[in-house]
């Protein structure tokens, strides 16, 4: 109950009504105190987007090249079944021809 008294003085005093100032009751580090805690919890969570902004960027990158690479892939998995069906043609036509 004496909290609440307490409190009730401190609000009588913000608005005017003769009660208790904020020096006088305690609470005039209370809300310099969540400011500060405010602040440091914006700027770390700022910092955190920051980083958290930077490897995603670094991931689209690697993604975007592995695209790349992996175009080049197919590319080449196709030329060599094409390269294989050629040799075997030309195998057949060799051996057709020794017969």
């Amino acid at each position: 109950m004496a909290l609440w008294a307490t409190f009730s003085h401190w609000e009588k005093g913000l608005r005017g009504g003769g009660g208790a100032k904020a020096e006088e009751v305690g609470m005039k580090g209370v809300p310099v105190a969540l400011v500060v805690a405010l602040v440091v919890q914006t700027i770390g969570g700022l910092v955190w987007a920051g980083g958290a902004a930077a490897r995603i960027s670094a991931l689209e990158g690697k993604v975007a090249q592995q695209a790349l690479v992996a175009e080049r892939l197919a590319r080449l998995e196709a030329q060599g079944e094409a390269m294989r069906a050629s040799l075997e043609r030309i195998e057949r036509q060799l051996e057709g021809g020794k017969r």
